[in-house]
């Protein structure tokens, strides 16, 4: 047997005896000096090495290295020594021999990889589970252990899990693993829990089938979540009490956005943008979500002049399809003018108006609440056409002769409950835009989307949800 699996084997017999709450030690000379290993196991079986750097040097006065500096850290049971160097103090090992009577290993690896190896290796000594809640009948939230691994488990062993993670803080959601005893005293004393092991990750909510894997003891990966876990060190308690009675529920929203496409490619492509930015934060806060986009830019004004209609794309549809059509706009847009450049054709666009007044219209003919609770979002700058002719402004008329105030003075009566949300481009005109943004309105340089969105109803105050879900409507 080499001095590798010598050393290995004495490692792996002697944390298998390892009782809890014990300790055994190793004196290891390397090519970095001394250093004394204490491999400890819990209360709760779990074991981990501790590593102690002497700073002396041994060959200059063995007999004080070794009573001096050795062997007030050797209290207890020292298991054996090994030799990670060719170059290592020969009087301070024999002394080692002779006080201790220890075995003496020559090994090649460095000792802590060998540590660690047998520590991967070790089974655990105790029931492995994850704290969920439990989704009760309705709302209710409860706390409960989900087994995960059973004692006598090895590195490698897996278990395939399925819950639902619910929107929560800027802590995220928690991935406590923990172990529990019976209760001392009485019979009918609960179990007493311990915290192996706490990580935590903002995970987008949702639901997912995820393997945890036990890498070793005191470690488990979860495998099949969409961001990587970090170590929480927050005291398990603590999180404890901030698990909500109940699970608040969120009512579906239908988001209607009237875009403007008239102008330049690059407002257009920050107004997408946004948007975009709108229906994904409010999608992260759990709500069900309807969207639609209803499309305009200018009435024509001179002959060939360019007419881009108010135009219904897409009406409550889901997120990802309503995202794929702002894109397709953008897209349509930027060729739009390379055909121009390209035919060197004058541009021909009126600028001081935009048909806003028509998207209005388009939006009152087709909008009821039973999408969901409706909110109207415009992005723009440009006031809508007049009625008739300003002689303040001296904007061209509406061809239709639609009448912006009359259209939103309808959708007010027909839906109270509707809110209104502005996000403006650079100087923004027209009366329009006080009541467009009534409830909410920002500037697309510099909105915060959460509150926006939070602004109106889009996205609720966070509830932290800081575990994942089995129930009713989880697994």
């Amino acid at each position: 047997m080499s001095g590798d699996e010598s050393v290995l084997d004495a490692l792996t017999t002697g944390l298998e005896r390892l009782e809890n709450n014990a300790t055994f030690k190793v004196v290891e000379f390397g090519k970095n000096g001394a250093a004394v290993w204490s491999i400890s196991r819990d209360a709760w079986g779990t074991p981990a090495p501790r590593y102690t750097a002497l700073t002396g040097v041994p060959g200059a006065d063995p007999t004080d290295f070794y009573y001096d500096q050795l062997a007030p850290l050797l209290e207890g049971r020292l298991l054996l020594v090994a030799l990670t160097t060719l170059s290592y103090p020969r009087d301070v090992v024999q002394l080692l021999r002779e006080e201790q009577n220890v075995p003496v290993y020559n090994c090649l690896a460095p000792l802590e990889d060998l540590i660690k190896m047998v520590i991967r290796a070790s089974p655990l000594r105790t029931f492995y589970e994850l704290l969920v809640l439990r989704q009760e009948a309705g709302e209710q939230l409860s706390l409960a252990r989900h087994p995960l691994f059973p004692p006598d488990a090895v590195s490698g062993y897996t278990a395939d899990l399925v819950f639902r993670c619910a929107p929560t803080d800027e802590h995220g959601t928690v991935f406590a693993v923990v172990t529990h005893q019976t209760g001392s005293g009485a019979p009918s004393a609960p179990p007493r829990m311990h915290s192996i092991e706490i990580q935590s990750a903002v995970i987008p909510p949702g639901t997912y089938d995820v393997r945890a894997v036990l890498a070793r003891p005191g470690h488990v990966d979860f495998q099949g979540l969409l961001v990587k876990l970090e170590r929480d060190r927050r005291k398990l308690q603590d999180i404890v009490r901030t698990i909500p009675r109940e699970l608040r529920a969120a009512d579906g929203a239908h988001l209607v956005c009237m875009l403007e496409v008239s102008g330049e490619p690059e407002p257009l492509e920050q107004r997408v943008e946004r948007l975009e930015s709108l229906i994904d934060t409010a999608e992260a806060g759990g709500r069900a979500l309807k969207v639609s986009l209803v499309t305009y830019g200018q009435h024509a004004v001179e002959r060939n002049g360019t007419e881009d209609p108010a135009m219904t794309l897409a009406w409550a549809t889901t997120s990802h399809l309503a995202k794929l059509k702002l894109r397709e706009v953008q897209k349509a847009k930027a060729r739009q003018v390379q055909e121009k450049k390209s035919r060197q054709v004058a541009e021909r666009e009126y600028g001081r108006a935009a048909q806003l007044e028509c998207a209005v219209r388009e939006v009152n003919s087709r909008l009821t609440a039973r999408d969901g609770h409706p909110v109207l979002v415009t992005a723009g700058a440009r006031p809508p056409h007049p009625a008739k002719v300003d002689l303040a402004t001296e904007i061209i008329p509406c061809r239709d002769k639609v009448r912006w105030q009359d259209e939103l003075s309808q959708l007010q009566v027909k839906l109270p409950q509707l809110r209104f949300g502005a996000l403006l481009g650079p100087d923004p005109f027209g009366d329009i835009w006080r009541d467009l943004g009534r409830d909410a309105h920002g500037d697309l340089e510099v909105v915060d989307m959460p509150t926006f969105a939070t602004q109106l109803g889009l996205r609720d105050p966070v509830q932290a949800v800081p575990f994942p879900i089995v129930g009713q409507r989880g697994t």
